[in-house]
């Protein structure tokens, strides 16, 4: 009811007080980008934090009211596509299909012809994160798809240590990022082994969250002889994420009390896109200034001690960036999670998940955003959070790392990790 309160009152008060984070002044920012992305994540209704105890009446603002990247431009086509006019990308939808091999979901791509067009390919993750709208309850893909049912779904970022491939998890008011096997066949059997019956990678972490090694199994099960065999490899990296050497194959084989459980193959589906595609981001961290300045999107990142030492509620948060002074600026705030996603290195040559290496402050904890789902007969807030380093995190284990799912703003609302943002482009 507070939360509700306050957007009537932004919204029939006119030149409301705000906060240091609504002094959009932008004149120091670098105008001259060369990627509009991210883009806006859709979000309409305003949650305001109210600092009643020490600041009456001085209010904190979300994406909602922000409203901050660029504005989406879909268009869904009579030819069984949709086109994103932000970056001349056009989208297959004439169909939804599932497979659980990397290599079968490329061909299919590969052959694929819709609308006339052959030149189709699997997106890459930063391609699949301009689908996440957040503009009404349930679902949070853009609405201009007739053919993109709640799942996971495939990118072309492979991960070069593993047998894995990052998917991008859109849910009902729920979106993650998750790593998958690239191959992983029930059916695929070797004659000396066996049926193949699981594929892991587990990662070991130095007590300063650097990775050491990874050890990758693969596990056969031979049923005539009741035999279990797994061969591991070891791959050692170094400091910046390089494989120094590959120890194996370690063959060990065992007679199981009882046959193995299979487990079930992990399906995504398969959504093509076709033109120029995405590229990366260029970050370069200002060591005087304690900032990170990203050259293609103009993004400015926060990234001095703070980022470690302290954790905020989310009210705190958006309170905490707007008063934040930091390399001569004073106009940070709390970015959207579409910003935040774009300080994740998908491309890590390592196959950890972390943000980007231009960044000295790291945490193994999730990171607020601005951004939030409304859901419910009186749209309660739910606010999205990135894990946006996953060293020593159990997720990481789990193969899912970059997670958002919401949580109520309740009195049991809690604490977090915050980098703030200043910069980057957005619609009046």
């Amino acid at each position: 009811m507070k939360y509700f309160f306050l957007c009537i009152v932004f919204l029939l008060v006119v030149g409301c007080q705000r906060s240091a984070s609504s002094n959009r002044d932008l004149s120091t920012c670098d105008t001259n980008i060369a990627l509009a992305y991210p883009l806006q994540t859709g979000q309409q209704n305003v949650f305001a934090y109210e600092n009643i105890a020490t600041q009456p009446s001085t209010f904190y603002y979300d994406d909602g009211f922000y409203k901050m990247g660029y504005k989406r431009e879909f268009v869904k086509e009579a030819n069984g596509t949709v086109t994103n006019k932000n970056y001349n990308l056009q989208w297959q939808d004439n169909e939804a299909i599932k497979e659980h091999n990397l290599t079968r979901a490329e061909d299919y791509c590969t052959n694929l012809t819709v609308g006339g067009y052959n030149d189709w390919r699997l997106p890459n993750v930063y391609e699949l994160l301009t689908l996440m709208d957040l503009s009404s309850m349930g679902t949070v893909v853009e609405k201009s798809f007739e053919n993109m049912p709640s799942g996971l779904y495939y990118s072309s970022n492979k991960l070069q240590s593993s047998k894995k491939v990052y998917a991008v998890g859109f849910e009902n008011s729920d979106f993650y990022i998750k790593k998958i096997d690239q191959v992983y066949d029930a059916n695929q059997s070797s004659e000396a082994y066996g049926t193949l019956v699981g594929v892991e990678q587990i990662p070991k972490y130095s007590s300063k969250g650097e990775l050491l090694y990874i050890s990758e199994a693969t596990i056969y099960y031979k049923e005539t002889d009741n035999l279990l065999t797994t061969i591991t490899f070891y791959k050692r990296f170094d400091a910046n994420g390089t494989i120094t050497s590959i120890d194996g194959p370690f063959v060990v084989q065992e007679t199981p009390l009882h046959p193995p459980e299979v487990k079930p193959i992990e399906q995504a589906y398969v959504k093509c896109v076709r033109g120029k595609e995405i590229g990366g981001f260029s970050l370069e961290r200002d060591r005087e200034k304690e900032i990170v300045t990203d050259s293609i999107t103009g993004l400015v990142w926060q990234d001095n001690t703070d980022v470690v030492n302290y954790k905020h509620q989310w009210g705190e948060a958006e309170q905490y960036c707007s008063e934040l002074f930091l390399g001569g600026y004073q106009d940070w705030r709390l970015p959207t999670i579409s910003e935040l996603i774009t300080i994740v290195d998908f491309n890590n040559s390592a196959g950890t998940y972390a943000v980007n290496k231009a960044f000295l402050y790291k945490s193994a904890n999730k990171f607020h955003s601005s951004s939030n789902l409304c859901y419910g007969e009186n749209c309660q807030q739910s606010n999205l959070q990135l894990n946006a380093c996953g060293y020593l995190d159990k997720l990481v284990i789990e193969n899912r790392e970059v997670d958002m799912n919401p949580y109520d703003n309740n009195e049991s609302e809690p604490y977090y990790k915050v980098r703030c943002v200043r910069c980057g482009g957005y619609s009046q």
